[in-house]
């Protein structure tokens, strides 16, 4: 889900929330102790996996854009789907809700899947 403290009721992909799962993910892979990965929408199971991108970052005022890598910068979804597809450790996305765009991609970059009934998912800018 989202960095606490952060209202996002469908975990859209901001720029916040790419840098934090970036910094989550690489801070995982480098634990011994974590022997694979999951990500949720929320801790509880409830509400949704991610609607996609944040369409605020469309207009470039976000501080990070969703497609342009910068060095040193926030890190894009493709940065973020190609850690997750390099990682020594499985990743699994466990999906609820909706699922969709940038949402579906971060999902399809896991090595594995996870769904309840409730989902939604699909690329409806395709």
């Amino acid at each position: 889900g989202s960095p606490q403290g952060t209202p996002n009721p469908v975990n859209a992909l901001s720029a916040h929330v790419r840098q934090y799962l970036n910094t989550e993910i690489v801070r995982a892979l480098k634990d011994p102790s974590i022997l694979a990965i999951v990500l949720v929408g929320r801790p509880d199971g409830r509400g949704v996996f991610s609607a996609g991108a944040d369409i605020k970052e469309f207009s470039g005022n976000s501080g990070g854009s969703v497609t342009t890598s910068e060095p040193g910068g926030i890190p894009t979804l493709n940065d973020l789907a190609h850690l997750m597809e390099g990682s020594s450790k499985p990743i699994i996305a466990a999906l609820t809700g909706a699922c969709l765009g940038g949402g579906m991609e971060l999902a399809l970059a896991a090595q594995y899947r996870v769904a309840d009934k409730s989902l939604k998912y699909g690329l409806p800018e395709v």
